[in-house]
């Protein structure tokens, strides 16, 4: 093993039983036959009720890498996490870890419900590899990042999810560990919290730590990995750059939606009221007929220039609020540079005029990729993307001399959250009719959703 590489996983298989007895009863017989006959190894014919949770999976991890493992409910995340931390024993091939872990795979499994958020530090320092010689500097350093307040003094059973996410993650972070496993905290967190976890991590991987993050939110993925890994039913079916790891489980998801739909239309059900991501007619609750995103440059030299995201909204059945995620990509790189997500909107039916104004956008001059989504409570992907699905993004030129040293998400080794502003106006427009707008009479980027996945658009404006 490299003496850069930190974690190699080769050929990995983990297998279970489905019903209690036959597990009791499976692991009952390996036990004696490895006491028979001690090195023998375990047989990989799945007997009677079992299956393979984890098969030949095989990856490694540098120190200073991030990676994503990406994939639906079931298809293996949590079960590859606990075999690579030794909760679980492989059922074959191996696992090498050059450094110790700290991990958070089932948020507050290990907290004593009944011990107080302080007095649980110490025990769960010490199963993170920390002696009895911990000093109380160190402790003042965990309870600062938790931050939650009094409540540290409060029995652990009395806490949120999210506080016992805070508590977890801070215990974890800073034990000084060489490799961070977080499985699903930051889902649990709020938005300032998450962020403060993201810093962390950057600066964490600065000073050569790994990290291996499962999660469902793509734009926290991007923002946190280099890498991702697809699941599908415990295999590994995609490696690459994170953005390319989301394409390919959205673009997963979408077929089996159709699939499913396609099967429903087949029986003669009702199919549900939800819009594919592809924005294509359909009898969804929402949709988009008209997009546009453009650059405003400021008036003074000083100042930062703003963005515009322009969309003619069709409400066809009232639906949970929805929210805008406007996403900016470097043209040189694979991760997320800033991101900013619109207030929720309350929309009655009919269509809508939705703009979405970022005021302030303190980006170096250069050439920006721009994605666009849609997301509600009422569905589990998002209702409507642009540039997300194989769909070309937007681009945008912020006019000047392009520097590295000018971009603020670099010098501050963060993500920037980007403040919004949304103003919504009722239109007249009959369904599908393309709707005027403020920026009719000027050089523009709007487009029908068909022409939405063409080539790349720039806009500038001043």
């Amino acid at each position: 093993m490299s003496s850069n590489l930190l974690l190699e996983v080769t050929d990995v298989s983990r297998r279970f039983a489905r019903g209690l007895r036959q597990s009791m009863r499976y692991a009952a017989s390996d036990i004696f036959r490895q006491l028979l006959r001690p090195g023998l190894p375990e047989d990989q014919t799945l007997r009677s009720g079992e299956f393979w949770a984890v098969r030949n999976v095989s990856f490694s991890l540098k120190r200073g890498e991030a990676v994503g493992i990406l994939g639906n409910n079931g298809a293996g995340k949590s079960t590859l996490l606990k075999l690579i931390t030794g909760i679980y024993k492989p059922t074959a091939g191996r696992i090498h870890v050059a450094g110790r872990i700290g991990a958070i795979v089932e948020l507050g499994s290990a907290f004593a419900p009944n011990l107080t958020g302080r007095e649980n530090l110490r025990p769960q320092a010490m199963m993170h590899g920390y002696g009895a010689d911990l000093r109380q500097a160190q402790l003042d350093r965990i309870v600062e990042f938790a931050d939650i307040g009094d409540f540290i003094d409060s029995p652990v059973r009395h806490y949120s999810t999210g506080m016992r996410a805070r508590l977890g993650f801070a215990v974890a972070a800073l034990c000084e560990p060489d490799l961070l496993v977080v499985d699903e905290v930051l889902a649990v967190g709020d938005l300032a919290f998450q962020n403060k976890c993201l810093r962390f991590v950057e600066e964490f991987r600065e000073r050569g730590g790994s990290v291996i993050f499962v999660g469902h939110n793509p734009v926290q993925m991007q923002a946190a990995c280099d890498r991702g890994i697809v699941l599908e039913r415990g295999r590994i079916t995609f490696e690459g750059s994170m953005v390319d790891a989301i394409d390919r489980l959205f673009n997963s998801a979408e077929k089996e939606s159709t699939k499913a739909l396609a099967a429903k239309a087949a029986e003669g059900s009702p199919l549900p009221a939800l819009l594919p991501s592809n924005g294509q007619e359909t009898r969804g609750r929402i949709e988009v007929h008209t997009a546009g995103v453009y650059y405003h440059q400021p008036e003074n030299s000083g100042a930062k220039g703003s963005i515009v995201v322009d969309l003619t909204v069709e409400v066809r059945e009232v639906a949970p609020v929805p929210q805008i995620v406007i996403t900016f990509f470097s043209t040189t790189s694979a991760n997320a540079i800033a991101l900013s997500v619109s207030e929720a909107m309350s929309l009655p039916l009919g269509v809508h005029h939705v703009k979405m104004e970022i005021p302030s956008v303190p980006l170096c001059p250069g050439d920006y990729l721009v994605k666009l989504a849609i997301i509600a409570g009422y569905a589990p992907f998002p209702v409507w993307t642009q540039g997300w699905m194989g769909d070309a993004p937007r681009m945008i030129r912020i006019p000047g001399n392009p520097t590295m040293v000018g971009n603020l998400a670099r010098l501050i080794s963060a993500k920037i959250q980007l403040d919004s502003q949304l103003s919504i106006s009722k239109l007249t427009a009959a369904s599908g009719d393309s709707a005027k707008t403020e920026y009719d009479n000027e050089v523009s980027i709007e487009r029908d959703a068909e022409d939405l996945r063409s080539v790349p658009q720039i806009s500038e404006r001043s």
